[in-house]
């Protein structure tokens, strides 16, 4: 078994499969292992032009009533300088296996289908194998299979490093680009009237301090599972010179938020802040908005696929992920839940890795929550 398993995810890594590339040839090694189940195959173009394919493949169950979708990404970040290993070949050290991927998520991948080679009977319920990419930019693969599902109630588990958990929900994100306007001139001019008027960046700063006051109350608002609401300033791009009032000034900011609130809202919520401050100002939605999601941690899809990792994994507690995942995406068409072997912690790094006992103890849990009837009760 575990030959079987470390030789799909050696294969797996050897295959470059960053965002920015296609993921066909590796699309078509998955393709390949799950040859005997009927499969569907759907193209998408992103937003940087780069070709690539969902592969969903249906395994029948004993019951068509509901159906068990996990939902997989083949696509990796690319590799930097400093890995000390080659990225594309995966090595074993000290029980870890080292190699792009190997955590986030083909390492799970892996453990998902040695899982189904090994059922001794169909799953409990109609379950899918859906394998997309683009997940690391804008999560367009997802969205297309989304759009385009024919499946009767879904219940989702999305494939992540869970750092020894089961993940329950996600913050939803906002991420913003705000520009404020000036008039450039000579610095010597800059009398506290004159730079509230006409200094791009002390207009933003004036923006930025209002934001802060609102953040500080959206704080006050906190869940025990997800914390609170965030804020962060993450760059500001400003003037041309020391002595210049600034023409131009853009602060990238985002917001992480509380799944309860609605995120159109929100939005219109900040833009009214904002051009409060200074009504010439230019908000613009950065990247599209990262719905969050929470799933309740009583429900019986919730408490089975714990019970059933704990058997194996006695730690194993709930939690929430502090990224985002394509859950946030899912949770729109039914109960969904993040799961995984590795920690999210090890993933976008150099020398990445997942345990080796993890995997195996994940294909067992995979096995058995394909397995389960009390999913939907």
């Amino acid at each position: 078994m575990s030959a079987k398993l470390i030789k799909k995810l050696g294969e797996m890594v050897a295959i470059d499969s960053r965002t920015s590339i296609s993921n066909a040839q590796v699309i078509a090694l998955v393709a390949g292992w799950l040859k005997n189940y009927p499969q569907e195959k759907q193209e998408w173009v992103n937003e940087d032009g780069v070709k690539g394919e969902n592969l969903i493949v249906k395994i029948k169950g004993q019951s068509s009533d509901v159906s068990l979708v996990f939902l997989c990404h083949l696509d990796t970040v690319p590799p930097n300088d400093e890995w000390e290993t080659n990225p594309f070949i995966l090595e074993e050290q000290g029980g870890n296996l080292y190699g792009l991927g190997a955590c986030d998520t083909k390492g799970g991948i892996a453990a998902l289908i040695e899982a189904l080679s090994q059922l001794s009977q169909v799953p409990a319920f109609d379950t899918y194998f859906v394998f997309d990419g683009d997940e690391e930019q804008t999560s367009l693969g997802a969205q297309k299979f989304l759009k385009r599902m024919n499946i009767k109630n879904p219940f989702f588990i999305a494939l992540e490093p869970t750092d020894g958990k089961v993940l329950i929900g996600q913050r939803s994100i906002i991420k913003l680009d705000i520009t404020t306007h000036g008039i450039p001139q000579h610095s010597s001019y800059g009398t506290p009237e004159k730079n509230g008027k006409e200094n791009a960046t002390y207009k933003l700063l004036s923006i930025m301090k209002m934001l802060e006051e609102d953040a500080a109350i959206l704080a006050q608002e906190k869940d025990v599972f997800l914390g609170t609401n965030t804020q962060n300033f993450g760059t500001i791009h400003a003037g041309t010179a020391r002595n210049v009032f600034a023409g131009k000034a853009t602060l990238q900011m985002e917001r992480r938020l509380l799944p309860t609130r609605d995120m159109k809202e929100e939005i219109e919520r900040i833009k009214k802040l904002v051009l409060q401050v200074d009504p010439k100002a230019e908000i613009a939605i950065s990247g599209g908005i990262e719905r969050g999601f929470s799933t309740p941690k009583d429900s019986a899809f919730a408490k089975e696929v714990l019970a059933i990792c704990t058997n194996h994994i006695s730690s194993m507690t709930f939690g929430t992920f502090q990224a985002w995942s394509e859950a946030g995406l899912t949770s729109l068409y039914g109960p969904s839940l993040i799961l995984g072997p590795g920690s999210i912690g090890l993933a976008h790094r150099a020398n990445e890795y997942v345990n080796a006992q993890e995997l195996f103890h994940f294909v067992t849990i995979f096995k058995e929550i394909m397995q389960s009837t009390a999913l939907a009760k």
